[in-house]
Formats: C-alpha cells, sequence, structure tokens
C-alpha cells in the first residue's frame, strides 16, 4: 500500500519575549530559551541579568557554531 499524502507537523513559533539592545531572548517551542544575535559580551550580559530577575529561564545548550567560535 502506497501512502497518497503527508501531512507537516506544525510545531509552534518561536516567542520573542524581550530584546536587550542587539539581543532578542526566544522562546522555543519545547520550552528552553536562546539568546540571538548580539556579540559574545552582550550575550553574557543578558544571561546574568537572567540569572539575577529572570531565574526561571532555561537556556538551551548553545549551538556548535557558537562553541567553535568561542574558543
Amino acid at each position: 500500500m502506497r501512502i497518497k499524502k503527508s501531512y507537516k507537523v506544525h510545531s509552534a513559533p518561536d516567542e520573542i519575549i524581550g530584546h536587550f539592545g542587539q539581543v532578542r531572548l526566544v522562546r522555543k517551542a519545547d520550552g528552553k530559551h536562546e539568546l540571538v544575535g548580539g556579540t559574545m559580551e552582550a550575550q553574557a550580559t543578558v544571561r546574568n541579568w537572567c540569572g539575577l530577575y529572570a531565574p526561571f529561564v532555561v537556556f538551551a545548550e548553545p549551538a556548535e557554531h557558537e562553541v567553535a567560535q568561542a574558543a
């Protein structure tokens, strides 16, 4: 038997939680958060801010290219 139709599974879009200059704090569909844009220093500042004022924020693991740039 052949499958006649295929259906896409739609996931929830990412939600922008806040802007910190060029850095955007984004909540992913799986509930984890990610920092997008800005410099490494700016992202570190936002991570520190989240540690103080938004302890519920759980960051996703950094992508491989981000780890390579930091090294």
